[in-house]
């Protein structure tokens, strides 16, 4: 074959190895961009429960004049939004019940965007003019007790506790027969919960004295008006609601709980500090509700800085990490988040990442990671220290120098350490004593 025939085959086998390579890196774009050829948008409280119901609106941009798309979350919270989201694509939040503070816009955050709304307690309302179900936020109330002492509701979950109120009158022959049992709970749990035993049809101050004094109860007791019975849609006594640490009405109960362990129950669950926010529909679902947050067999990583999780659809698993204080904790994932010192911690663009702290090597951080998707999880836990840090510091090469020592004496080295904005250190030897 001539030399001029192997040189155009040559040519050949190079102009085809580069289509090929062409093609691949086409391929791979299309692939990379069928990835993003939709955005998953959920809207969750702060205490990790889903927002059905939630309309929501993409527009090209802030201005909000070009809208892009809308739907409605489902049971689960979530919304797929069908098209490829572009920088600058904002969302807004439509029908979001009462109670929840809600951004003018948000920002679409590529394939996934998950939206926290936290709740506040409004004060400038009259709560004799609304009636609350489960699942409202509360507006701000305040009731003072027989002994005098007010109770605020934006006052108490300023503290994180729940409010339990129970309803009750002197008459109530059901109601004379749970107190002992609430009394004995309470004494267990006064340091975690707020009680405030509410006398809405016969409460006048001696009336409540005489009970309080024929029953032992130290919880705190005072007459309320009879608008209650239609603010928390009270059918029949004693009626025993639950106002969680978030301020959400979670749960109520019509009818005696004689019981002191289920009282226990229901203050344990809400007390808890892994407490995942909830609406129960009756008080068997709260019985049989999932007690893992609330034993002590959490699983145990001691002196590792990186393990594996399983974790079941829909569920969460707690974690004692020891030796890990200081450092920050790193989880990629968009199906997860992490309750840390009663905080849920999301994804922002696929990673959980925040900084960890116990008071001492024996004391364990304490975390718990949900499994928000739809199927089982394996997540991967990793924690390191910030560069910079005494886990992680920097080091200086110094360099060489010469000094003559008498005999006898000793020889100090002392620099001039110089800290720019751009990050770099420094470092002038100023003299050898």
């Amino acid at each position: 074959m001539g030399t001029k025939k192997k040189l155009f085959l040559r040519a050949i086998i190079v102009l085809m190895s580069v289509c090929i390579c062409f093609s691949a890196v086409a391929c791979k774009n299309n692939e990379e961009e069928n990835k993003i050829n939709a955005c998953n948008i959920s809207v969750m409280t702060e205490g990790g429960m889903a927002l059905p119901n939630i309309t929501v609106y993409v527009y090209e941009d802030q201005t909000k004049q070009e809208l892009v798309w809308f739907g409605s979350t489902d049971q689960t919270g979530a919304v797929k939004f069908e098209g490829a989201p572009q920088e600058g694509y904002a969302i807004v939040l439509g029908d979001v019940p009462r109670g929840y503070t809600v951004n003018d816009t948000y920002a679409v955050t590529g394939g996934e965007t998950k939206i926290i709304l936290s709740t506040y307690i409004d004060s400038d309302v009259d709560i004799k003019s609304h009636s609350f179900k489960k699942g409202d936020i509360m507006v701000d109330f305040s009731v003072t007790a027989i002994d005098g002492t007010t109770y605020k509701l934006s006052d108490i979950l300023k503290e994180k506790k729940p409010v339990v109120l129970n309803f009750w009158y002197t008459n109530c022959e059901p109601c004379k027969a749970e107190f002992p049992s609430l009394q004995e709970a309470y004494a267990e749990y006064a340091n975690d919960i707020v009680l405030l035993a509410l006398n809405p049809v016969d409460g006048t101050p001696e009336a409540l004295s005489d009970f309080v004094n024929q029953f032992g109860l130290t919880m705190p007791v005072a007459g309320c008006d009879s608008t209650w019975e239609s603010i928390m849609y009270i059918s029949a006594y004693p009626t025993t609601v639950v106002i969680d640490k978030y301020g959400m009405v979670s749960f109520a109960h019509t009818g005696s709980i004689p019981e002191v362990e289920t009282f226990k129950k229901i203050f344990d669950y809400y007390s808890n500090e892994h407490y995942k926010q909830k609406v129960i529909s009756d008080i068997d679902e709260l019985l049989n509700a999932n007690t893992e947050e609330t034993e002590s067999g959490n699983l145990e990583f001691g002196g590792v800085t990186e393990f594996e999780v399983e974790v079941e659809a829909g569920q969460t698993v707690y974690c004692d990490v020891y030796k890990v204080s200081g450092m920050r904790l790193e989880l990629q994932s968009t199906t997860a988040s992490v309750i840390y010192n009663d905080t849920t911690y999301q994804p922002e663009n696929g990673i959980i990442s925040f900084m960890v702290s116990s008071p001492n090597t024996f004391t364990p951080v304490v975390l718990g990671i949900t499994n928000n998707g739809s199927k089982k999880e394996t997540y991967q836990v990793k924690f390191n220290y910030l560069k910079g840090t005494s886990g992680d510091p920097y080091t200086l090469e110094l360099g060489d120098f010469t000094a003559e020592v008498a005999a006898g004496n000793e020889l100090g080295v002392y620099y001039l350490y110089t800290a720019t904005e751009s990050g770099t250190i420094t470092v002038d030897c100023l003299e050898a004593t």
